[in-house]
């Protein structure tokens, strides 16, 4: 199926594409129910699938028309009207600071629960539209995210409309939480990482290789050489001309992650100290060198790994990561890709052996769904195991 793209020509010959959202926005604002302006907006399009471009009269007759078919002369009269004011001037007050309502940030923290983004953006028009016919021009957070909760709550659920106030509450919390996304190269940790702070809020994400670096930088080639080679090179000991045993590249590995993981402990504790939340993420994340002990009580520690079950799937990525950064060489990943796939496959058998949960990144939309319920529904139970209060005065 092609790919749908409408140009919209105005008298004097200017274009732009027909957007669905914008349309349904306009007639929001020309005093139309959300649910009826979406379900106009949709018709038109589908109406209009076929068509590369369309002048705006044409296509406000359009639109005039699917009104009246589908809700009478009383909406199509609405529509006629002038517009109404613009819903981006309904004022969000927190914490003695206020900023325009932002549909696209109310969004992705209702993405947050595990709704699918398009259904989100949907909900979050929805709600603006429910506030603009209200006549509420300021609202609190507090207010506003009650509204989204029960929005949520009569539409998906109570496990969704919980997962939804949890994930809200994070910065609120007794204690940080931090979140380790622990995996072998390649298999898109870092992508996963980035998407999971933006969707919780939160603000601080660490990879393991900045760790390496900078332990690099304070100890010579001399004193640590495990930490100044490549991770699926590490075990060799320049006398295998290239070809390394399983063995090998495992105790190079093991014995590089647990340098790093003394690094980790220190960024994981200054983070505790200060009370910041933060996402972790690398290959040196094994599930056995987690095992801070003296942090266990001070933070909700929430470890996940992410795997590509299948090799070839695995071995595609390189070459997607050489697009993305020209300093890797996907040439390089290739020429060690069985000793990459045994680091992965290791790092797979420690989770399971760990009960860490573990995700098969094949699908980023369906992985990054996977990896918030896994991180809500394990600190849930953290934080109903904990006898004492659950969020920050």
């Amino acid at each position: 199926m092609s790919k749908f793209s409408l140009k919209v020509i105005s008298r004097n010959d200017e274009s732009w594409p027909f957007m669905r959202g914008m349309m349904t926005h306009s007639l929001v604002q020309h005093g139309m129910e959300f649910k009826k302006a979406y379900k106009v907006a949709q018709q038109v399009k589908n109406k209009l699938i076929k068509k590369e471009s369309i002048p705006i009269e044409e296509l406000r007759t359009v639109v005039e028309n699917e009104i009246e078919k589908n809700f009478g002369h009383k909406d199509l009269q609405k529509y006629k009207r002038p517009a109404e004011v613009s819903l981006s001037m309904i004022k969000v007050r927190s914490r003695g600071s206020e900023t325009p309502f932002s549909k696209g940030l109310l969004a992705r923290s209702i993405s947050a629960a595990g709704i699918p983004p398009n259904h989100a953006h949907q909900m979050a028009q929805e709600l603006q539209y429910k506030l603009y016919r209200d006549g509420i021009k300021e609202i609190t957070t507090q207010n506003l995210y009650k509204r989204v909760h029960r929005q949520i709550l009569n539409e998906s659920g109570e496990e969704t409309a919980e997962f939804y106030r949890l994930a809200i509450s994070i910065n609120r919390m007794d204690r940080p939480v931090i979140i380790y996304i622990g995996g072998g190269i390649g298999t898109g940790k870092s992508s996963l990482a980035t998407e999971l702070a933006a969707r919780l809020n939160i603000s601080k994400v660490t990879g393991t290789d900045m760790v390496r670096q900078i332990v690099r930088m304070m100890f010579t080639e001399k004193m640590l050489p495990e930490l100044h080679r490549s991770t699926f090179s590490v075990g060799d000991d320049d006398s295998s001309d290239g070809v390394l045993e399983k063995s090998d590249v495992l105790a190079g590995f093991l014995q590089q992650s647990i340098k790093v993981n003394v690094g980790v402990q220190a960024v994981v504790e200054r983070a505790i100290n200060e009370n910041i939340n933060m996402i972790f993420e690398g290959v040196h994340l094994l599930p056995s060198l987690l095992q801070f002990e003296n942090l266990s009580k001070k933070a909700y520690h929430i470890p996940v790994l992410i795997s590509l079950s299948n090799p070839e799937s695995h071995r595609s990525r390189f070459g997607l990561r050489q697009k993305a950064a020209a300093s890797r060489k996907a040439e390089r990943y290739q020429a060690h890709f069985d000793e990459i796939r045994q680091i992965h496959d290791h790092s797979v058998e420690i989770a399971g052996q760990h009960k860490v949960d573990v995700i098969n990144n094949e699908d980023f939309d369906r992985s990054i769904n996977q990896l918030l319920l896994m991180v809500l529904t394990n600190l849930q139970k953290q934080v109903a195991s904990r006898p004492t209060r659950t969020a920050k005065k």
